[in-house]
């Protein structure tokens, strides 16, 4: 009889284990957190002309977003905050020369969770050491734009863990220091350009 009951409680004991661990992952509020996806928009910032008579621009927008940081959702909540730190970067290169216009956003979202599928979100974007640098045939003009502050309105839908956001960024750039073939260039005539753009990205939580 001492046999048997325990071995029902070592049983038992196995048969609760994973419920357990179920219910204390279940009751986590704070996740790791990966995004990546694709943006356009805003005002040309550079572009390189080929031979063949195309043209490919460097967009204030564009193009690919890749990050990571965290999720906070408490368990049974309808509200979450999402912090990410991103590398966005548009580029174009050719045989004889490369031209890259790359920062490094840093983002806080809330959103609002309407149900097990959709949430809205709306948040603060600041994007640190944005600079356009274009090289051709060994001639460089780069630009250092100011640090500046946006911000972002998504529309999400997925699962808890998982999800695509639609996305507008409004956003400003002013540049800062300016060289054109090894030469200091003066910014004012340059102005401010506009970085606004709409975007699709996903989200993985962990």
């Amino acid at each position: 009889m001492k046999k048997l009951m325990m071995t029902m409680s070592i049983s038992a004991a196995l048969v609760s284990a994973p419920a357990m661990a179920d219910e204390a992952k279940a009751g986590r509020s704070f996740f790791g957190l990966v995004s990546t996806g694709i943006t356009y928009g805003g005002d040309t910032m550079g572009y390189m002309e080929y031979t063949n008579g195309s043209r490919a621009d460097l967009k204030g927008g564009g193009l690919f977003q890749l990050g990571g940081g965290f999720m906070f959702r408490p368990h049974g909540a309808p509200y979450s905050l999402i912090g990410t730190i991103n590398y966005h970067v548009d580029r174009a290169n050719a045989k004889n020369g490369e031209a890259t216009f790359d920062r490094k956003p840093l983002e806080l979202i809330g959103y609002y969770h309407l149900d097990r599928n959709w949430r809205i979100g709306a948040g603060v974007r600041r994007v640190l050491d944005p600079k356009l640098k274009m090289e051709l045939d060994g001639r460089h003009l780069d630009v250092d734009y100011k640090d500046t502050t946006g911000m972002v309105m998504e529309v999400g839908y997925g699962v808890d863990r998982a999800w695509a956001g639609l996305r507008y960024v409004h956003e400003q750039y002013e540049a800062k220091h300016f060289n054109r073939l090894g030469r200091p260039q003066e910014t004012q005539n340059l102005g401010k350009q506009d970085g606004s753009h709409v975007g699709l990205i996903g989200y993985f939580a962990f």
